[in-house]
C-alpha cells in the first residue's frame, strides 16, 4: 500500500533506527499518528534539543554539553592515569553503577566488525590514540597507570578479524 508521502516518510526514518525494521518503523509511525499533536511536538523538540546542546566529550568521546566535557572528564577527583575503554555511552553509566571506578573512560562508539562496514575509522580509536600520546587535556602514556576494558569479550575474538586493541597498540607503535 501507499501511504501518504509524511507518513511514508517517517517510517522510512524510523525504520533507519538500529534494531527498528520496516513492520516495527510502521507501528512506531501509525502509534504516533494516534497521539496527541502536543505529544508528537514534545518529543520532536525533545529530539532537536537533544542534538543541538549535546555532543561528545572533547577529551573520552562521552555525552557531553556541546563543546566540552562530560561530567566525569571534568571532575578533578576522577584518576586521569587510568582508562576503562568501553563500547558505548551507556557502558560508562554501567560501570558507574557499580561505584567502583574512580578513573576516566573512553567510549569508542561501537566495536569493529569488517563484515557490516566497520573499521576502525568509524570508531573513536584515533581519538584514544591521541589521547594516549598525551595532548594537553590528558595524561600522557608515560603516566598511565591502567588501561582497562569493559567490553564484550565475544565480537574481539570472533573471526571476523582484529580487535579494537591491537589497533590502537599498532598506531602507537614504538611508544608502547
Amino acid at each position: 500500500m501507499n501511504y501518504p508521502v509524511p507518513l511514508q516518510t517517517v517510517v522510512d526514518e524510523l525504520g533507519r533506527f538500529p534494531g527498528v525494521g520496516p513492520k516495527s518503523a510502521q507501528r512506531i509511525a501509525f502509534w504516533l499518528m494516534r497521539q496527541p499533536a502536543e505529544d508528537v511536538s514534545r518529543l520532536a523538540v525533545a529530539l532537536d534539543e537533544m542534538k543541538t546542546k549535546l555532543s561528545f566529550c572533547e577529551q573520552c568521546c562521552n555525552i557531553a554539553e556541546t563543546g566540552g566535557y562530560c561530567s566525569i572528564c571534568a571532575d578533578s577527583r576522577r584518576d586521569q592515569t587510568t582508562i576503562c575503554v568501553v563500547e558505548n555511552p551507556p557502558d560508562v553509566a554501567a560501570v558507574e553503577r557499580s561505584g567502583v571506578f574512580h578513573g576516566t573512560y573512553h567510549v569508542l562508539h561501537g566495536v569493529l566488525n569488517p563484515l557490516e562496514g566497520i573499521t576502525p575509522d568509524r570508531l573513536r580509536i584515533q581519538e584514544l590514540v591521541q589521547r594516549l600520546r598525551g595532548h594537553e587535556y590528558a595524561a600522557p602514556l608515560a603516566q598511565m597507570r591502567q588501561f582497562l576494558t569493559a567490553m564484550n569479550a565475544a565480537p574481539m575474538f570472533a573471526p571476523e578479524g582484529d580487535h579494537e586493541f591491537a589497533t590502537v597498540i599498532a598506531a602507537l607503535g614504538p611508544k608502547m
